[in-house]
């Protein structure tokens, strides 16, 4: 997937970004989605018409029942510049080639997506303006690094200095 790989290299040019997010790979989830769009979503992603037995009542729970189902053929991953919008995209890609994209750009690649795992919960997570305010500030200073962002705002959101809450803000401007 050339539109990721080329997010990933240069994650802080946003047109590359709304490239990346645009592709035929990413799925949009929105928080009001019921479980079949998200299926309907992560089957057209893929390519493939994907069913599930069971129905998991939530969007972390489908996506994790998705990524179970197709585990030998498919990965998907959260795509960190959908962060802190009304939706949050996903990339589901072959597994051979995430394989290949951590082997050739891991470290660039970890900047930009991030693969589910059964201890976070993103749309909990990332429902919070406890940690999206943090990660927006620490945007601002280092743009591009959303992986590193995120991580610094989800593991200690209180250590981000905010200039929105400084005592300056408070004080009465001279004219």
């Amino acid at each position: 997937m050339d539109e990721l790989v080329e997010h990933a290299l240069d994650a802080a040019n946003q047109s590359k970004a709304h490239a990346f997010l645009d592709s035929q790979s990413v799925f949009w989830v929105d928080w009001n989605d019921d479980t079949q769009a998200v299926v309907d979503a992560f089957s057209i992603a893929c390519g493939m018409a994907v069913t599930l037995t069971d129905g998991p009542a939530d969007h972390i729970g489908t996506l994790r029942a998705l990524s179970r189902a197709t585990a030998d053929r498919f990965q998907v991953r959260l795509a960190l510049v959908s962060v802190g919008r009304d939706a949050l995209a996903f990339v589901v890609l072959p597994l051979q080639q995430w394989q290949q994209l951590d082997d050739d750009i891991g470290d660039a690649l970890g900047q930009v997506v991030w693969a589910l795992d059964d201890d976070w919960d993103p749309f909990e997570a990332l429902d919070d303006l406890a940690v999206l305010e943090p990660y927006f500030e620490l945007l601002d200073e280092n743009p591009g690094r959303y992986g590193e962002c995120l991580a610094r705002a989800l593991s200690d959101p209180d250590s981000v200095p905010s200039g929105r809450s400084s005592d300056e803000s408070d004080e009465v401007m001279p004219w």
